[in-house]
């Protein structure tokens, strides 16, 4: 009886490769003020690399310390200031040079920073970033078959109101013990990821603040009245529709909520009432809910921009 082979048949079903963690911080200098952007760049290159996996040759492979110089080459070049503009200059230069790449996909998060006030004045070239922050976010595509995709998003998007939000007649087991309320804190650190339409051919500096406006004024409601939530679920959904509403270069919007809870204090045992003032965040557990919408079939809108 012939002895059974050793080696198991197998294929590369797919493959990447390429740099993350690229950090840049780039310094425009104008005649009266600097503008500075502060950004991290993944790159991953898809395309004929086999050879690299299969064998010693490395005649396919672009070194992933030549990506991380391209990032710097590309910022030093342009002017761009915009994430998606910055990540599909860089996609496009490593599909048209590199002749095995058939797909270059970029990552790109960028970590504000604020201008610092001094006596009442904005100061020409310091700054400031408090704490983490949002993350504005890119995630940009270009095939050579199938051509661009480009995503936007917003991370770390941390929004409360302290009244105006309420959760009643919801399903109740033997295991249910929350109490039905008509006035919370609603609190949620957002990440927000949208499509973009025609991605060639959209003027990023205004269409973000655009979605980020958008996102903010339909959780927050009028100035000096607030508008109710009956449940984040339904808050979420009224987030997402403003913005495909206002801005027809988005195409679908997903939304991710966590309900961060703060919890009423009973201060009864001090002998003192409670009326919604004192309370006690809670991180974790908590509920987490997301969807993602789009426009119906058929839905054109003119910009509002």
């Amino acid at each position: 009886m012939a002895e059974a082979s050793s080696v198991l048949p197998v294929q590369i079903v797919s493959n990447a490769y390429g740099k993350s963690r690229v950090r840049l911080v780039r310094v425009f200098k104008k005649a009266d003020r600097h503008e500075m952007i502060d950004m991290t760049f993944e790159i991953q290159l898809q395309g004929d690399f086999d050879e690299a996996y299969l064998s010693s040759s490395n005649r396919t492979v672009l070194p992933t310390d030549t990506m991380k110089n391209t990032v710097y080459a590309i910022a030093k070049t342009y002017v761009d200031d915009q994430p998606e503009l910055l990540g599909m200059r860089l996609a496009r230069h490593f599909v048209s040079t590199v002749a095995p790449v058939k797909a270059a996909n970029i990552s790109v998060v960028q970590h504000s920073w604020h201008r610092l006030i001094v006596k009442g004045e904005p100061h020409a070239h310091a700054f400031s970033r408090e704490g983490s922050g949002s993350k504005r976010t890119a995630q940009i595509r270009l095939c050579k078959q199938s051509g661009w995709t480009v995503h936007g998003g917003i991370e770390d998007l941390l929004l409360l109101k302290t009244t105006m939000s309420g959760f009643e007649d919801y399903i109740r087991d033997p295991y249910t013990t929350l109490k039905e309320t008509k006035d919370r804190i609603l609190g949620t650190n957002m990440k927000a990821v949208w499509k973009y339409q025609n991605p060639e051919a959209i003027e990023y500096a205004s269409v973000f603040p655009a979605i980020r406006d958008a996102l903010i004024e339909a959780f927050a409601g009028p100035a000096h009245s607030g508008v109710y939530s009956p449940s984040v679920q339904f808050t979420l959904y009224q987030m997402a529709s403003r913005v495909l509403q206002r801005v027809p270069q988005v195409a679908e919007v997903s939304l991710r909520m966590p309900n961060l809870h703060c919890n009423l204090v009973s201060l009864a045992p001090f002998g003192m009432d409670n009326p919604n003032e004192v309370f006690v965040p809670i991180d974790e557990p908590h509920g987490t809910i997301q969807a993602t919408l789009t426009r119906t079939k058929g839905t054109a809108l003119a910009s509002r921009l």
